[in-house]
């Protein structure tokens, strides 16, 4: 079979069985499988849910998998990308979804955005680049601690659950890999409707890592000196530190006082 994309198989078993097991299925869940490949997940997911989706972005290995799976009545495969297909195409029922994936290492992060940003998955299990995963699980005060680290813990709690060798892969790649688990948060850091403005405010302090944080601030924000001054010792939060050292509840903070003065400010 030629295969179109670049991509990198997992072939050992043991490894897939654990996948699959980390998820805790029962027999009348839902699971959607992002990229399936050549199926090793997938045939074990078959075999212990009610139902499952697959998105598969390259032709070939559609076709493939149609025939190789062609038995199974509780299967659904989808050819397209996942990223541009809206959620109501992939799930049409709105139940409540597991997720699973051998993530391309190149679109971890918008994958991951998607997938928070609904509503309707109780668990997601996927494979990532081990680099990656680092900065997924990153603290405040870490170097590896950014925009993306920030945006998976506002709306989800992440673990490790093992790491991956590469030569459990083919081709094997030059990376090793790490499995991660998530679960939304019951009570999401933000509501809905702070969401952009502390994210503008993230990317912001993070726009210039080696600055203070009042000079990225500065640099990346149409506030006067005097208004983000302001504005840090209300968050207290002493303006020469980095904006890795801010915890998740330190950029809350700052965020909503920010808000609140430059709508006071363009309101004058």
């Amino acid at each position: 079979m030629r295969v179109k994309l670049s991509q990198n198989f997992l072939k050992d078993r043991a490894v897939a069985v654990q996948c699959v097991e980390s998820l805790g299925l029962t027999k009348n869940e839902l699971v959607l499988e992002i990229g399936p490949g050549k199926g090793i997940l997938t045939r074990l997911l078959l075999e212990q849910a009610k139902e499952v989706i697959a998105v598969e972005i390259d032709p070939n290995l559609y076709c493939f998998l149609q025939h190789e799976l062609k038995s199974y009545k509780n299967f659904t495969l989808l050819q397209g990308d996942f990223l541009e297909l809206p959620w109501n195409k992939i799930v049409s029922n709105q139940s409540k979804v597991k997720i699973i994936g051998n993530l391309p290492y190149a679109v971890v992060s918008p994958i991951l955005q998607k997938i928070l940003a609904w509503d309707h998955w109780t668990a997601l299990v996927v494979m990532v680049q081990k680099e990656v995963g680092e900065r997924i699980l990153s603290q405040s005060g870490s170097k590896k601690y950014g925009i993306l680290s920030i945006s998976v813990q506002t709306k989800a709690h992440a673990e490790k659950l093992f790491s991956v060798s590469k030569n459990c892969f083919k081709p094997v790649p030059q990376v090793e890999s790490s499995m991660l688990r998530f679960f939304p948060l019951k009570h999401p850091l933000l509501e809905k409707k702070d969401e952009e403005h502390f994210f503008k405010v993230v990317r912001a302090a993070f726009m210039h890592r080696r600055k203070t944080i009042l000079n990225s601030l500065i640099f990346s924000l149409n506030c006067s000196s005097e208004i983000l001054k302001s504005a840090l010792a209300q968050a207290q939060i002493f303006y020469e530190r980095r904006a890795e050292t801010l915890s998740l509840e330190e950029f809350k903070n700052l965020s909503l006082i920010l808000q609140s003065t430059l709508h006071y400010e363009n309101s004058k």
